[in-house]
This record gives structure tokens, C-alpha cells and sequence, in this order.
């Protein structure tokens, strides 16, 4: 069971339907001057249905739409007609207005638990651009040109559409908490033997009377209830185990409930300017991701692995001169609280005896464990490395160093490069064991890293991804500005399978994805090769679909996956095996073609001048390379 936290009821107020404001006789006061400000009346009018309880408001760039801020919108009125939501307001005359309609609830203070007023985003619309009031557009000659005398008369304008495109987003945590409950892998345990097998879960529990003494169609009857309490979570994430109790109020059996408590990031808030969770564009297509950077440096045969260090600025710069359009790398946590860069949970560090010149031996630590200081400035070694030796000749340059910090990589790698920034944390196998245990609180963990990511990001594509579910959860609901990838590793024996099931296959991995409103999924491409049909299965379901794994360092199935229509495929040695003829991400070349196009505009409006005003300067000349990228 998966509550997602936008179905979730508040302590909320219902707005009353509103009469229409009196649009007549607009132009008497329609421009208004005040202390050196010039405004404009303007109207807001939007179709838009929602929920008991949520009204619908808008977010703008000046003060009158709240600067972007969800707790300063501009609501408006529902109108008679019921699904039609209007009001009017002044801005400024002489600026642009970017503006986009949002659908919140507000939680008003009720003088005991809830001290302060809350604004809940449920849905707000996320098309890149915002919609947009001209300056100098007044809304008489808007009602003129429609041949209409009162903005009732008008069309409203529809939630979620304009331009063409239709697209609205569920929200993220502002200022409330959300919590998941998940019921699987035998959760639940029933001591009363006619009840076995017989059950419809609930935290109130039913079950079916027995075939020999049931009717057809007979109801469940209710046999016992669970109460689940906040103060059994004393964890982000973690496992209780409930009795349940039957209408007798005797025990008769158990429920094992694992949970997530998702809180919103403490130290950054996102604004309503802009969300790209669900960016990606048509032509995004086939595109090239250098697997750690250049590469895997620890991996099968010598030759077969990456000739610069895995993970470091140096194949992270390797890669993007090679054409990558994204990098995927690691991010964990050092112990005290630094996101590095690095793909193993272990280190290893060279022993060696008083007088022995060479270390032999080595211990594994877990990275966590050590500073960031001990980390950079330590001899260590990857638990699959000689000690004795190292294959790499430029250990002594800055770049090439293990343990590059994810603030460094953002702002030293190329900006026109995507990060492809996987997230590090420890998964339970199906055998009930741990990859790592690992002492992070997962809120403070994950709002350390994206602290970090949106604030140093400066404008490049950022793509998280991760194997957990409950990760990619918390990182959608925590902000709203990237998107989020689901790893999975699918059907396979390379791999021991994980506790979750949400991990085991491509099928479950789309229903997760689509129920969280996330970008896509990351699957193995081994599973893709076996069943090829789940390519469709998940564009069917509107999911960017990325691929990773072994299979994918030969340029043949390169191809065959690129042709398959695959969004990115990541690999190794993507100096060897990537076929550009321009070494540049698809991202840089847009960036081009958009520098192009206002050069190209610029020498036109030049040129005209030119041919009106003889005496101006000489016109603009088209580069080269822009002449090159048609």
C-alpha cells in the first residue's frame, strides 16, 4: 500500500462560490498611477476543476502574483457556474507578466496543533514556459478585439493548457510532512485459523465468511482493527509491528508495517518560476551517457576498463570532450556530511608492518565512516585494486583524485554536460540482510545532496536516479525542480534480487513510476533484450526509459538499443565506443542553435536599418558555425 500524500485529506476551507466582479466601465480607472508606479487592472480567469477543499489561485513574476512564492499566490473567486475560478488585480503596466495557475489547500491555524497558516501545493501547472501578458497589454483592447463588452463573455482559460500543451504537475512538500505505509511480503500473520485466507486488508480488517457456510456475494464481515501511531516512528524510515485486535478486543493476530516519513528540505525552498521534473524533449532521443565518466576503472579484463580513474573530475571531463550528453556518477555521503562522488560502499586502506617497505595487506572501511579530509588526503585504494602498483599514470594531478565533491564536479565539468546523479544508499536483499547499515537519518542524507544540487546546479540538466523506491519518492516530493529516474535492475541472475518488490520487474517499476509522478525508469539492459515488448510498455505509460549494464559496451547493441528507442543509453569507454561526429552534448549544440538564431535575428534587423539608414554601421555578418548548424 502506497498512500500517496496529495490523496491525503487536511484541516481545510471550502471557498464559497463568488459573484462575477462588474466588468463594465473598465477604461475609467483601468490605468492607475501610484508613488512613481504604473498599473493595469487585469482579470484572471481560469477553468479548473478540483477537489473538496482546494482552491485555485495564481503565481506570478511581480508583487501582486506573490513573486513565485507558494505562500503569497493570488487566489481566486469559484464563480456561479461552479468549475470557473476568477479575480481580478492590478500589475504593472511597463513589465512582462509570467504568470501560472495553481491549485492549492489552505490550512488554516485551529488554535491547537496547527499554530500557523499552511499552503499546500496539490497541483500547479509546469509547462517550461510560463504564460505571459505583454507590456503595455491593456484588458480593454483584449475585450475589444474579441468583440466583447465584459470578460464574463470571454473564454476562460483552461488549467493546465496553453501554447498547445497540456501539462500539470502534482505538487512537492512546502511545510507538511508526508508518510508512506507499505503492506507486502507477508505482512500480516492471522492466529485465528478460520480467518486464514479468507481476508480484505484494511487497518480495519474483514474477512470473508468460509465457503461451506457463506452465501454468494456475501460481504466481508469486520473482524479487527490496528491502530498505527505517530509515535511509533521514530526513524525517517523503519518497520513497526502492530497488533490487531478483534471486535472482542481480543489479539488475534499481528501487522508488519514498514513506513517513510518524508519531510520537506529544511535549508531550500523551490518557488512556482519553473519545474523541469518532466522535461524532456522529442528529439531527446539515443543520446550517450558516460558511465562514471569515462568509464568503469575495476572491472573483468585490464583492457577492458577505463584508462582514467573512475568517479574523478578527470573522466568526468573525459567523457563530456567525448561527446556524452549526460555523465552518470555516484554521490554518498562522507561522515561529515560532504556528498562525494564514489560508486563503492567500501574502501580499502593499505597495512604494513614497521619495517616493511611495502604495504601488502589491505582493510575495507566503509566510506562513511571517514571524513572528507581522510578521504582525499588518505592513501586508499578501491577494494578491487593492487596496492602494490597503480594502473593509472596521472595520480598525482588534483583531477584525478578519488573523492571529488559533488559541489566541485558542478562547478568545474563542462555546464553544456547533463549529471546523471545516482543515489548511494544501502538496499535489503530478499534474504533479509543489508548491502551496508547505514547510520544517516535518509531526510537529513537526501537534503544534504540536494542542498548542494540546487544550489550549485546553475542551470545544468540534472537527472536524479537511484535503486531505491523510497528514495526516488522522497527526492520528487522534496523539490520541484529535476527529475527522477528509477533504477531497476529487473528480472536477472547477475544481481541477488532485493527485499521490495517494487524492484523485481519492468511491469511493477512502471506502476511505481507513473504513481509518483516521476520522469521515467532506468532498467537493465539485459531484461530489455530478453523481452523487448517492455520498451513500448513503458512509453505507453508517458516514462522516459534510460538503460544500463554490461551488455551495453559494444557499439552493436548500441545501436540495436538506439533503434529500439531507448531515451539514453549508458556505457563505458565512450571514447572508444561513441560514434559523434561532433563532440559536443546534444544540450551544448541547442544552446548554439538558440545563439544562432538571435544572431540571425540581430544581423536581420541590421540589415534593415542598413536599408533605411544608410548612414548606420555596417551590418552584422552570420558566423560560420551558425552557417554549419543548419
Amino acid at each position: 500500500m502506497n498512500n500517496g500524500w496529495w490523496t491525503i485529506g487536511a484541516h481545510k476551507t471550502e471557498p464559497e462560490p463568488a459573484k462575477a466582479d462588474d466588468d463594465d466601465g473598465i477604461e475609467g480607472h483601468e490605468i492607475v498611477e501610484n508613488d512613481g508606479e504604473t498599473t493595469r487592472l487585469w482579470r484572471f480567469r481560469v477553468r479548473a476543476d478540483v477537489n473538496p477543499g482546494e482552491k485555485v489561485a495564481v503565481s506570478g513574476n511581480c508583487s501582486a502574483l506573490g513573486n513565485w512564492k507558494h505562500d503569497q499566490v493570488f487566489f481566486l473567486n469559484r464563480e456561479s457556474c461552479g468549475n470557473v475560478w476568477s479575480n481580478s488585480t492590478r500589475i504593472p503596466l511597463n513589465a512582462q507578466i509570467e504568470y501560472r495557475y495553481v491549485v492549492m489547500i489552505v490550512v488554516e491555524p485551529d488554535g491547537h496543533k496547527v499554530t500557523q497558516k499552511h499552503h499546500v501545493v496539490r497541483k500547479w501547472e509546469t509547462n517550461k514556459n510560463p504564460r505571459l501578458i505583454p507590456e503595455g497589454e491593456l484588458l480593454s483592447k483584449r475585450l475589444k478585439l474579441a468583440g466583447k463588452t465584459s470578460m464574463q463573455a470571454l473564454e476562460p482559460d483552461t488549467l493546465g493548457y496553453y501554447n498547445n500543451k497540456e501539462l500539470i504537475s502534482r505538487g512537492w512538500l512546502t511545510t507538511e510532512t508526508a508518510i508512506q505505509l507499505k503492506l507486502f511480503n507477508n505482512n500480516l500473520q492471522i492466529w485465528k485459523s478460520k480467518l486464514k485466507n479468507h481476508r480484505a486488508m484494511m487497518m480495519d480488517f474483514y474477512s470473508y465468511p468460509p465457503q461451506a457456510d457463506s452465501q454468494p456475494d456475501e460481504p466481508p464481515y469486520h473482524v479487527g482493527f490496528s491502530y498505527f501511531l505517530p509515535n511509533a516512528m521514530k526513524n525517517s524510515e523503519g518497520q513497526v509491528v502492530v497488533p490487531i485486535t478483534s471486535t472482542r478486543h481480543r489479539p488475534i493476530g499481528e501487522v508488519h508495517v514498514e513506513y517513510l516519513m518524508i519531510k520537506p528540505t529544511p535549508h531550500y525552498t523551490c518557488d512556482l518560476s519553473f519545474s523541469l521534473h518532466r522535461e524532456w524533449k522529442e528529439n531527446w532521443h539515443g543520446l550517450d551517457v558516460g558511465h562514471r565518466g569515462a568509464g568503469t576503472s575495476f572491472r573483468g579484463e585490464h583492457k577492458q576498463c577505463a584508462e582514467v580513474r573512475e568517479n574523478t573530475i578527470a573522466s568526468l571531463k573525459s567523457a563530456a570532450g567525448h561527446g556524452a550528453d549526460f555523465v552518470e556518477f555516484d554521490v554518498q555521503l562522507s561522515r561529515d556530511l560532504v556528498p562525494v562522488l564514489y560508486h563503492d560502499f567500501y574502501v580499502a586502506i593499505a597495512m604494513k608492518r614497521k619495517k616493511q617497505l611495502v604495504a601488502e595487506e589491505t582493510i575495507q572501511l566503509p566510506v562513511k565512516d571517514l571524513s572528507l579530509e581522510q578521504l582525499q588526503r588518505l592513501k586508499l585504494f578501491h577494494i578491487n585494486e593492487q596496492v602494490t602498483s597503480s594502473k593509472f599514470s596521472d595520480e598525482h594531478l588534483e583531477e584525478h583524485q578519488p573523492f571529488p565533491t559533488l559541489q566541485q564536479a558542478l562547478e568545474i565539468v563542462d555546464k553544456s554536460v547533463g549529471f546523471n546523479i545516482e543515489i548511494k544508499w544501502t538496499m535489503q536483499l530478499k534474504d533479509g540482510t543489508y548491502e551496508l547499515y547505514h547510520p544517516f537519518d535518509l531526510n537529513l542524507y537526501l537534503d544534504t545532496v540536494l542542498e548542494v544540487v540546487l544550489n550549485h546546479a546553475q542551470g545544468r540538466n540534472i537527472v536524479f536516479s537511484c535503486f531505491h523506491p523510497d528514495i526516488c519518492a522522497m527526492i520528487r516530493l522534496k523539490q520541484n525542480r529535476y527529475p527522477v529516474m528509477f533504477l531497476t535492475q529487473g528480472i536477472t541472475d547477475k544481481y541477488p534480487a532485493y527485499h521490495d518488490p517494487r524492484c523485481q520487474n519492468v511491469p511493477i517499476a512502471v506502476l511505481f513510476a507513473v504513481n509518483m509522478d516521476i520522469l521515467g525508469i532506468n532498467v537493465h539492459t539485459e531484461d530489455l533484450l530478453r523481452d523487448s515488448s517492455q520498451v513500448e510498455l513503458v512509453k505507453r505509460a508517458g516514462l522516459v526509459l534510460f538503460c544500463w549494464g554490461d551488455d551495453n559496451n559494444d557499439v552493436d547493441t548500441i545501436k540495436l538499443l538506439k533503434d529500439m528507442g531507448i531515451h539514453a543509453v549508458i556505457y563505458d569507454s565512450i571514447d572508444k565506443l561513441g560514434t559523434k561526429e561532433v563532440k559536443e552534448s546534444i544540450f551544448s549544440l541547442e544552446a548554439k542553435g538558440h545563439e544562432c538564431m538571435l544572431i540571425r535575428a540581430a544581423a536581420e534587423r541590421a540589415d534593415k536599418d542598413e536599408y533605411l539608414h544608410p548612414t548606420t554601421p555596417q551590418s552584422l555578418e552570420v558566423p560560420t558555425r551558425c552557417l554549419l548548424l543548419d
